[in-house]
């Protein structure tokens, strides 16, 4: 199993985490959308990250084709699947050995890809590797924590490189379903963080507390082209479910950048 990343101005607290992860011997593939970054220059040394493979074009080429690369990369080097992370995702030494095990013994059949997340709360009695019992076909899927079916991602040519970054895994999961491929999600993984380094804040507004991230104008312009066309796409494919989801979440979206705007920021 191959772990990506896709950098774009990352932290220097992205170095420890790319130590946890190669610690446990997994080779991992970085696709550097920001080489001129300070931090970015260690992932060059060989000597010290011997299981590191490096990429860049020398510019930002957008997410999709970024992450297009890796997956193709790791896909016609033998590797039968991609675990992709994002840069401010925290994920904990049990949880990569789960996804290892996952990426070993799950029948991809009929699965394009199978996310984790952390959104239940498991009890102690579950066990965490009893994988096959609790996978849920899910529509929708976000790129991070989940694990690509490299042969399936190459029948689907790929990530659409029309998004640059907003709407890249929405496209895949809709294109999953249109080609007949479904998508798994286990939502009880412990030790997967994806929300902590996101900068989300907690605002108020007539006395209700709201905890959200505040984007620039030019994200939310991104979101709003990304969900239009999503929408328009499932609505010539005939899927007026996919049609609904996108609106709903373009509209909650919407919603909640207007509200931040309009609210005070709690101070910690």
């Amino acid at each position: 199993m191959i772990i990506g990343f896709v950098l774009y101005n990352e932290g220097s607290d992205f170095s420890e985490r790319i130590r946890l992860v190669a610690s446990l011997g997994c080779h991992i593939y970085i696709f550097d959308n920001s080489p001129e970054s300070e931090y970015s220059r260690m992932f060059l040394n060989a000597d010290a990250f011997t299981n590191i493979s490096y990429f860049t074009a020398g510019s930002n080429i957008g997410l999709a084709r970024a992450m297009s690369m890796l997956c193709a990369q790791a896909y016609y080097c033998g590797h039968r699947t991609l675990f992709f992370l994002d840069q401010d995702t925290h994920i904990t030494n049990d949880a990569l050995m789960f996804v290892i095990k996952l990426s070993n013994e799950f029948d991809f059949a009929r699965y394009s890809a199978l996310s984790i997340s952390n959104c239940k709360v498991r009890k102690e009695n579950d066990s965490l590797l009893d994988h096959q019992s609790v996978v849920n076909n899910v529509k929708l899927v976000r790129n991070s924590g989940t694990l690509f079916n490299l042969k399936c991602l190459s029948q689907l040519n790929w990530f659409d490189s029309s998004y640059f970054v907003d709407g890249v895994d929405y496209q895949f999961s809709l294109n999953s379903c249109l080609n007949g491929f479904s998508i798994g999600m286990i939502d009880n993984v412990s030790g997967f963080d994806h929300w902590s380094g996101q900068g989300y804040t907690e605002h108020v507004l007539f006395g209700i507390s709201i905890v959200d991230r505040e984007y620039p104008i030019s994200r939310i312009l991104d979101v709003t082209m990304s969900s239009l066309k999503l929408m328009f796409k499932s609505l010539t494919n005939w899927k007026f479910d996919y049609f609904a989801i996108f609106a709903k979440n373009l509209f909650v979206f919407l919603s909640f950048q207007l509200i931040l705007r309009l609210s005070s920021e709690v101070k910690s």
